[in-house]
């Protein structure tokens, strides 16, 4: 929801111009940024909660927030500041799957294609990301909206995809 409301105000800033509850574009973008960027990295590591335990999770989602947040505040438009944390996430979800046969099972076990889906809708999103990095000749935005229309329903499959894996694994872990 934060993604949502701050992507919401980021852009009414930058259409308008002007400051919105006080706060100027940048603000606003590096908020937009800091949401999302985290919005990625919970995706990730939503798996890692079917066999890790909350005390470790939460370390680790603090980790990726102060990372993320350090990194948006050196460079909130520099684009390896946006990458760092997410390549990093993946790479701990990479890692996790390496060492974990039966959760790679579980995911191999995805309803109704999530993953087939949530791959190609994030691959629309990319495409829109790297079009709309150039807000000039990106007219209306539409190739940065699409990015954000792609990528959020890409997020709905992907979660639909690991909810199974997840439960699977905690009712395990119960026994």
């Amino acid at each position: 929801m934060a993604t949502i409301v701050f992507s919401t105000l980021y852009h009414l800033a930058d259409t308008i111009d002007n400051t919105v509850l006080g706060m100027t574009e940048g603000n606003w973008h590096r908020l937009d940024n800091i949401f999302a960027i985290l919005s990625f990295v919970s995706v990730q590591l939503y798996v890692l909660d079917a066999t890790i335990d909350s005390q470790t999770m939460q370390q680790v989602r603090t980790g990726f927030l102060l990372l993320t947040v350090l990194l948006q505040e050196i460079g909130p438009w520099r684009l390896e500041c946006t990458l760092i944390p997410v390549l990093a996430s993946s790479a701990v979800l990479a890692i996790y799957l390496y060492k974990n046969q039966p959760i790679r099972a579980s995911l191999s076990r995805n309803p109704e294609g999530a993953f087939s889906r949530a791959f190609a809708l994030l691959g629309l999103g990319v495409m829109g990301f790297v079009k709309g990095l150039d807000e000039d000749t990106d007219w209306l935005r539409i190739a940065h909206g699409c990015w954000h229309l792609f990528t959020g329903l890409s997020f709905y499959y992907f979660a639909k995809g690991l909810h199974h894996v997840v439960e699977e694994h905690q009712a395990k872990r119960q026994f």
